[in-house]
């Protein structure tokens, strides 16, 4: 404790964060979700493994533990990966993406209520989530809105999940699937926000090499 003391506060939630679990102010303990955390608020908010949140306060360096599911109801289910739920800030306020089989789910957290409520539309903005980073984005061309987009792909094609639609589709042929059978996740990957000014030839963009 005090070698945890002696650090400043954003080294210990490095620290906590790549160990993966903490002790919190409210003397409960939570485990960690290996993946990137979102700066909300002044404050680090961080998905558990169990179906809780981690909160961490830089100002005071202290933990706390939302004792709420970050998953939708049909979703809480021993077998589902924290490697499939991921968080982000969209608006002002935190997303939650969940997804197993079949199974999708987008969900936003009603701090007053402290409970999550279920996005069935996202208007104009497209979601692009994986392990590593997650933004979001208006949308830019036509047909893109109201969509998740995912590291997977099927042939050449990045797969997005439509919440028109309710399937696993691509935009580069006929894949439309009510799971991701059939598609393959990009490893070692992750999203990027490209500058306005800076324009990208096919060749660029065909980032996917031939097998």
């Amino acid at each position: 404790m005090d070698s945890l003391m002696s650090i400043s506060p954003y080294q210990r939630f490095a620290l906590e964060k790549k160990i993966g679990g903490c002790r919190c102010a409210n003397n409960m303990s939570i485990f960690l979700s290996h993946y990137s955390p979102v700066f909300h608020k002044v404050e680090f908010y961080c998905l558990g493994q169990h179906g809780n949140s981690g909160v961490f306060n830089p100002n005071g360096a202290y933990w706390r533990v939302l004792d709420i599911p970050h998953k939708q109801p049909q979703l809480l289910h021993p077998k589902v990966p924290h490697e499939r739920n991921f968080l982000l800030e969209c608006d002002g306020e935190l997303l939650s993406i969940s997804f197993m089989g079949k199974l999708f789910s987008v969900s936003k957290l009603d701090s007053v209520e402290r409970a999550w409520h279920e996005v069935d539309c996202l208007g104009d903005q497209m979601l692009f989530v994986s392990n590593t980073s997650s933004l979001l984005a208006k949308r830019v061309v036509q047909g893109m809105k109201n969509k998740v987009y995912l590291l997977r792909i099927n042939g050449k094609c990045g797969v997005f999940y439509s919440l028109t639609s309710g399937l696993f589709q691509t935009f580069g042929n006929d894949f439309s699937h009510k799971d991701l059978f059939g598609t393959t996740e990009v490893l070692n990957c992750y999203w990027i926000e490209p500058k306005d000014d800076i324009s990208y030839s096919k060749e660029e963009l065909n980032w996917i090499e031939d097998t």
